[in-house]
């Protein structure tokens, strides 16, 4: 994406749409900002990933889905549970040891 494209989808006078925040939580002028940089930016980030998605090639599809599937090596153990028992006997050793 060239210059002039990103500049036609962030306009200059971008405004982020109102930001509403319970005001019973203490909320600083940096975080408001914050939200409202990602209200605006959010949206053009996401445009902008999907026209560079859109113009891919094959070959770089494929090189991407390659990069993403070598995050985790191949003979890796899958796991059999989802850890809640093991956690759950964690939780149980810790009471006792409370209770004593």
């Amino acid at each position: 994406m060239d210059k002039q494209e990103l500049q036609a989808l962030l306009p200059l006078d971008a405004v982020a749409p109102p930001l509403r925040i319970d005001r019973s939580m203490a909320v600083d002028r940096d975080t408001e900002q914050w939200v409202r940089t990602w209200q605006v930016a959010g949206p053009l980030l996401a445009e902008i990933e999907r026209r560079e998605l859109a113009q891919m090639t094959y070959e770089e599809r494929q090189l991407a889905i390659e990069d993403v599937l070598s995050i985790v090596p191949i003979d890796s153990e899958v796991p059999t549970t989802s850890g809640l028992v093991e956690q759950q006997r964690w939780f149980a050793k810790l009471r006792q040891k409370s209770d004593c």
